[in-house]
C-alpha cells in the first residue's frame, strides 16, 4: 500500500492588544481563520478529511 500523507493546509492567526486606560486593556483573540479542512490521503485516495473549527477569545486586562 502507498504510504499515508497529512496534506498541507493554510493557517492564519490573529492577535491584538489595545490599550484602553494606564492599567486596562483589551484583548481579541482569532485562531484558525481559514478553517481549512485537514485531509488525510494514501496514494489517489482521501482517508478521513474534517475540520476543526474557528476559536475567538475576548478578554479584559487588569494591572495594578
Amino acid at each position: 500500500l502507498p504510504d499515508v500523507y497529512e496534506e498541507s493546509r493554510d493557517v492564519m492567526d490573529l492577535s491584538l492588544r489595545v490599550p484602553i486606560l494606564s492599567n486596562v486593556g483589551l484583548r481579541f483573540d482569532a485562531r484558525n481563520l481559514f478553517d481549512a479542512p485537514y485531509r488525510i490521503t494514501q496514494g489517489d485516495v482521501v482517508r478521513e478529511t474534517y475540520t476543526v473549527g474557528r476559536v475567538f477569545t475576548l478578554g479584559l486586562n487588569w494591572r495594578n
